[in-house]
């Protein structure tokens, strides 16, 4: 505003009046009427600037919140107005991205996204029609049931699904497994004494002087048997 008095600063109170002044003569800064016609039209100029602003804030889920009612409507999610915004964007946002096209890099983003885990990985042709999805996190009996039909849900119809679980634990210097040593040192040294296992596990070991791809320590008690 290039300009001001007594009469504008009290009668004018629309930001898009004010800023109006800049275009018209200087003269109507003492005409209370011509002041009293730009606030009124600058009032409703101001309804549609704010009614312009919060639909473009409402067209993506990401800003969007009392249009997030019509989001989840398009995408057939149930509407959840007692969760935080923050929370409804988030599965609205999943919902769109898992319409596009699915490739691999957008399954693991999206496992990774429903599942809250750090790191998921899908392996292709694994087999005759069928693919691997390797998922870095433990879970439980009951939910493995949630995880299939989640990837079902978003995988090709003509494909097979097998799915894992894996835990990384780094080990600093040794790891020890019934006595056996495997880290830096020029040779292995096995138990003497016998141990009954009764379960199986598959240990992958990697370090700077061994790699071990795949170790099945039922098989290892049964080469000592023999």
């Amino acid at each position: 505003m290039k300009y001001t008095s007594k009469d504008i600063q009290k009668i004018l109170t629309s930001k898009t009046a004010i800023n109006g002044l800049d275009y018209i003569t200087p003269i109507y800064q003492e005409a209370k009427t011509a002041l009293w016609l730009m606030e009124a039209m600058g009032l409703e100029a101001d309804l549609i600037i704010k009614w312009v602003e919060e639909i473009v804030q409402q067209i993506l889920p990401q800003t969007a919140d009392w249009a997030l009612d019509y989001w989840e409507q398009e995408y057939n999610l149930p509407v959840h107005p007692d969760i935080s915004l923050e929370e409804r964007r988030e599965k609205v946002l999943t919902a769109v991205r898992t319409r596009a096209p699915m490739n691999p890099e957008k399954l693991e983003e999206v496992l990774e996204i429903i599942f809250k885990i750090e790191k998921a990985k899908v392996i292709e042709r694994t087999a005759k029609n069928t693919f691997e999805v390797q998922l870095y996190k433990q879970f439980l009996e009951d939910e493995w049931a949630v995880v299939f039909k989640t990837i079902e849900k978003y995988k090709p119809a003509h494909l097979i699904l097998e799915a894992k679980s894996i835990l990384e634990t780094p080990f600093s210097i040794e790891c020890y497994i019934d006595g056996a040593v495997f880290g830096p040192v020029l040779e292995t040294i096995l138990p003497e004494t016998e141990t009954i296992y009764d379960f199986q596990v598959t240990a992958q070991l990697v370090s700077d002087c061994c790699s071990i791809e795949s170790t099945i320590l039922p098989e290892i008690i049964a080469e000592r048997r023999n």
